[in-house]
């Protein structure tokens, strides 16, 4: 009997004692403040201690163990995170990508710890698909084939324009919402953009010169600035050439140097690199998938801010800017296209600032500028006017593409069309003027190297353009 008394108080002792199961969901979900960089979920609350905010990119077939608390940040299936441990009835989404669809589950529970009890049948749920973004008809009235062209959208970049602070507006506002993530602990990360670094970091976040914490980097250095980039106006606080690096082991070591392809490495920290490249000078090549990002910053600051103390071309600037190649950036440029993430950082600056980088909007703009002394090439033949691209870009269709020796194009094209091949820098490599009206075209590229160029197209008062691979 004495024995069978103990058996009994000890299986009693392990029962686990839930808090009571809330009786509803909440309901009515919706979404508001909807931006290509986050947005509001919000909800009508019911009865409950909290509520647990459940987000994927796919629908939602997870639930919640009872007795198991969640904590923000965390994984719990794949693709599914946590956003958020609410009693509120509403919270605020970052970790947003443009043009994405974002699915919702919302489960009530009442207690914590190891008593906490969900509510797991029919969690109240929905989805948002979050704009793209673009440009509008922000660039209208703007034609590449102006004389006036690169005045012209200098005046538009600054026309508007809305000046951020350095400190500590970059902080509260692009780090905060863009480069930073929720995790487990209570915890938040944020990445090294030169090297690939994953910083977990207790909040909140800061901005340090001790070697291991972060900085933000200039993407085209001060010290190449006319003006001295000085952080109290608008040249050295401008956010689209600001992202956060490691102080000691990335931002420090670049420094003002050049970008470039690291042939004899003096230093290494993960995907980032220092040392002298095939010529000899010391360059600091970052890792590859912000390569295109950083060459777009420089370009979008020279155009900005170009004739602000004298000519921002790379052979004109201060410092150490004559030795950076704008061949290599264009290089970066088109082997590194803008990513979804970039355009999505590149709304939220817009959001704050009211002016774009148009390097992002219309990457083959690149081929127009000659970045070392500032000036448009002849046979540049963009559109950026949304309305006038609609009504003035030719149809015509390119193959093979890549291609080798010929490429083919189908179009309608009048007497006297131009058909140009130029290179990244801007040079003419081929041209052909149609004789009379034809639809469609055989051009011999054997005697062009292999390499990413563009087709230029001048048909009347049409023109288009689009990236050709010749591989060989």
């Amino acid at each position: 009997m004495y024995k069978l008394v103990i058996a009994i108080f000890s299986f009693v002792s392990v029962v686990q004692a839930f808090a009571q199961q809330p009786s509803a969901q909440p309901s009515n979900m919706t979404f508001s403040n909807i931006k290509p960089y986050g947005f509001v979920v919000n909800y009508a609350p019911s009865t409950a201690d909290g509520f647990l905010i459940l987000r994927s990119a796919n629908p939602i077939t997870f639930v919640p163990i009872d007795g198991e608390e969640y904590e923000l940040g965390q994984g719990v299936a794949p693709g599914v995170k946590v956003f958020g441990s609410e009693w509120t009835s509403s919270k605020t989404i970052r970790e947003v990508i443009a043009g994405s669809t974002y699915y919702f589950a919302v489960f009530a529970y009442n207690g914590s710890g190891e008593q906490i009890d969900y509510l797991n049948t029919n969690p109240l749920s929905g989805s948002i698909t979050v704009p793209e973004g673009g440009p509008g008809n922000y660039y209208t009235g703007i034609s590449g084939g102006s004389s006036s062209f690169l005045n012209d959208l200098k005046v538009r970049l600054n026309t508007g324009r809305v000046f951020q602070t350095y400190t500590p507006g970059y902080l509260n506002s692009v780090t905060d919402n863009i480069y930073i993530r929720d995790t487990v602990g209570g915890k938040e990360v944020i990445n090294c953009q030169y090297t690939g670094e994953t910083k977990v970091f207790t909040p909140p976040f800061f901005w340090s010169s001790v070697a291991d914490e972060y900085t933000r980097e200039h993407c085209l250095p001060k010290s190449w600035m006319h003006t001295g980039g000085n952080t109290d106006n608008q040249d050295g606080a401008d956010y689209h050439n600001l992202i956060p690096a490691n102080h000691g082991k990335a931002n420090g070591k670049r420094s003002n140097v050049p970008y470039g392809i690291v042939q004899n490495v003096t230093y290494q920290y993960l995907e980032g690199k220092l040392g002298t490249n095939s010529q000899g000078i010391t360059v600091y090549e970052p890792r590859n998938d912000i390569k295109g990002d950083v060459a777009r910053a420089q370009f979008y600051m020279m155009v900005c801010y170009n004739n602000n103390g004298g000519t921002w071309g790379y052979q004109s600037m201060p410092s150490l800017a004559p030795q950076q190649s704008q061949d290599l950036l264009k290089i970066w440029h088109d082997q590194d296209p803008p990513s979804d993430f970039e355009r999505t950082k590149h709304e939220y600056i817009y959001s704050l600032q009211y002016n774009r980088n148009p390097f992002i909007d219309f990457p083959e703009l690149v081929g127009c500028i000659n970045f070392n002394n500032m000036t448009r090439y002849a046979n540049c033949v963009i559109t950026l006017d949304a309305d006038e691209e609609t009504a003035n870009m030719p149809t015509f269709n390119v193959f093979p593409n890549p291609a080798s020796n010929q490429l083919s194009i189908e179009g309608a094209f009048g007497a006297h069309s131009r058909i140009s091949i130029v290179d990244l820098s801007g040079r003419l490599l081929l041209e052909t003027l149609t004789q009379e009206a034809v639809s469609n075209l055989v051009l011999d590229i054997s005697m062009i190297p292999a390499g990413v160029y563009s087709l230029q197209i001048q048909d009347g008062q049409k023109s288009g353009n689009q990236k050709i691979i010749i591989s060989k």
